[in-house]
């Protein structure tokens, strides 16, 4: 197995060009940061209070088609029932006519 020396490490360094700023540069700077950061936000915020209040009109408007849909429904529902009943009464009325047609021909004598 070969050696190979290795060197110490040399430290980590942040060399800096200028002097640092002072503390009220630094809070101006980060207000600036946080004005622009609030400033977003609200814009944020009122776009999704726009697309909230456009969902909600098409909410009440999807429910009060869904509504109508419901009470067509109902009415239709109703009319079915009572063409049935009305079918019923007609297929009667018919079956009753041909019982009441093949008496009559039973009792008329064909010569």
């Amino acid at each position: 197995m070969i050696d190979i020396p290795v060197g110490k490490p040399r430290p980590f360094l942040i060399r800096r060009y200028g002097n640092p700023p002072s503390p009220v540069s630094q809070c101006k700077k980060r207000i600036d940061q946080l004005t622009d950061t609030l400033y977003d936000s609200n814009l944020r915020c009122e776009a999704l209070s726009l697309n909230l209040q456009a969902a909600s009109y098409a909410l009440e408007s999807a429910e009060r088609e869904r509504d109508r849909a419901v009470e067509e429904h109902t009415k239709l529902r109703k009319e079915v029932v009572g063409l049935h009943c009305e079918l019923r009464r007609l297929q009667d009325r018919i079956k009753t006519g041909g019982w009441d047609l093949i008496r009559l021909s039973d009792s008329v004598d064909i010569v």
